[in-house]
């Protein structure tokens, strides 16, 4: 499906159609809806959950809206997703991916911050890129059973129960980070090695 852009006058129909789990875009399989120029307008102001909607790219969301941030719950439930690899990002919402069922890897280079179950119940993710990151927010990474390896080398503080029940994960190494609070990884019934040569509180309450 090639470049496909939406009037103005249609922005509130996509949006109340995406709220309704509509299927307007079901059968686009090869849909790259971050080429929609307006349309993505409206779906970054939509919260929605829709089985199946996005097939397509998502790698250069931001570039057409110049908008830096994923709200809350933007692509929850969105089974079709299962890599993405975006530079344009710096923040990433509550709920923005979780029960992204067939999700197995992502990069977001210049992501500061992953807030509350951003990535949670991902439980085909195997890998996480986040070079930048500075906060992994509560549950952000809950119930990602896949998840072996997360590349976190600029987090500072990791918060309650960011890495709960990810029984996949094995090792991380968090050169930066000194604060981290209750459950973050609890239970990692499978962690082996954990680097944390700066951490400076570790909360157990």
């Amino acid at each position: 499906m090639g470049l496909k852009l939406y009037p103005e006058s249609y922005m509130s129909g996509i949006a109340n159609a995406i709220r309704n789990k509509s299927t307007l875009f079901s059968s686009h399989s090869a849909m790259t809806i971050i080429e929609m120029r307006d349309a993505i307008k409206a779906i970054q102001n939509a919260t929605y959950y829709v089985d199946d909607f996005l097939t397509g790219d998502i790698s250069t969301i931001g570039m057409y809206t110049g908008s830096t941030t994923l709200r809350a719950g933007v692509f929850a439930d969105c089974s079709g997703l299962i890599r993405i690899n975006n530079n344009y990002i710096t923040s990433i919402g509550s709920y923005a991916f979780r029960n992204c069922l067939n999700l197995k890897a992502v990069s977001f280079p210049n992501c500061t911050s992953l807030e509350l179950q951003a990535f949670s119940s991902c439980k085909s993710l195997i890998e996480g890129d986040f070079p930048k990151c500075i906060t992994v927010g509560q549950n952000a990474f809950y119930d990602c059973w896949s998840l072996t390896k997360v590349n976190l080398p600029s987090c500072t503080h990791i918060q309650q129960y960011a890495f709960s029940n990810c029984s996949g994960l094995t090792e991380i190494n968090l050169p930066n980070c000194s604060r981290i609070m209750n459950g973050a990884f609890n239970p990692c019934i499978n962690l082996l090695t954990v680097s944390l040569p700066i951490v400076s509180m570790v909360s157990t309450y």
